[in-house]
């Protein structure tokens, strides 16, 4: 029995009718007969109760039919996924950055694993990442709750598979001399006063944690004082020295676990200064699910989840 032969099946076992099935396959009854006949004899069953010229599916015929659907589902499935791969061999996997160098470690990991399938990773903010996901200029991207509930219908209506990975929470970083040292958290307004470094505004390496910072601001009507900005390269270099007072994220501090070493670390405890993180990929992407779970089994390893 060849997958024709399974999908005719399937409409005679509709339509319990081999005249109905006959009209909507364009097969002649006969032939659906002798196509009924030849399956029964292979399996050497009744797969329908017959009464006069009526037809009725039986409990084998319907076993039957569970294997048929089972069957086709997986291999529309195989045409789909080796489809995708002979139409577009060398379009790549485009993954947008969850902040700098995070998965590079990851997808090198990755890369050894499965070497024909090639990586490009894209850096912008998560609304925009969710909108390149929705319009398929990205197979994998992060992004926040808030871009999530503003874009729900489209990403229900394009089947996109939604994975929390985080809880994203904003700290104070100061020197184990700071005033603020000893302290498990903080409100921004306490920090009315102080001056802080950041990154260039021009400077796209950290586009998804300052809008983050911007966003906590705005909601508290807060005005951060910045006395100096650094490249983001710069800022890797001094930022765990300088004695001026950086707002980074779970991310870079739970990551860069070498900054511990150099800075402590206070929660800001605002209510508004956390923020979901999830990881978003079309559901019948195979290869970017693939990709997808790598990516969270060495994410949830890091940050212990």
């Amino acid at each position: 029995m060849n997958i024709n032969q399974m999908k005719q099946f399937q409409v005679i076992a509709k339509y319990d009718s081999i005249s109905k099935a006959s009209e909507e396959l364009f097969v002649s009854p006969p032939a659906l007969s002798r196509l009924i006949s030849g399956i029964e004899n292979d399996l050497n069953c009744r797969l329908f109760d017959r009464s006069g010229r009526n037809i009725y599916l039986n409990d084998h015929g319907k076993r039957l039919v569970s294997y048929i659907e089972t069957i086709i589902t997986t291999y529309d499935e195989m045409l789909e996924y080796f489809n995708n791969i002979s139409l577009e061999p060398d379009q790549p996997i485009i993954v947008t950055e969850l902040c700098e160098n995070f998965l590079d470690g990851i997808i090198n990991s990755f890369k050894q694993k499965h070497p024909y399938i090639r990586i490009e990773k894209k850096l912008t903010s998560y609304e925009k990442a969710l909108l390149l996901l929705l319009k398929k200029q990205a197979n994998i991207v992060f992004t926040d709750e808030l871009s999530i509930k503003k874009h729900q219908s489209q990403m229900i209506n394009k089947h996109i598979d939604t994975t929390f990975l985080l809880k994203n929470s904003l700290f104070l970083a100061v020197l184990p001399d700071s005033p603020y040292a000893n302290r498990k958290n903080i409100m921004l307004e306490e920090l009315a006063h102080e001056k802080f470094v950041t990154i260039e505004p021009n400077d796209q390496k950290n586009i998804n944690y300052l809008n983050f910072v911007d966003y906590v601001c705005k909601a508290n009507s807060f005005d951060i004082r910045y006395q100096r900005s650094y490249d983001s390269e710069t800022m890797a270099q001094i930022a765990f020295f300088t004695p001026d007072l950086l707002i980074t994220d779970s991310l870079h501090v739970d990551f860069y676990m070498e900054a511990r070493k150099h800075k402590k670390y206070i929660k800001i405890k605002n209510e508004s200064a956390s923020q979901n993180i999830f990881i978003c990929h079309q559901h019948s992407d195979l290869k970017a699910k693939q990709l997808t779970d790598e990516i969270k089994r060495s994410f949830f390893k890091i940050f212990n989840k």
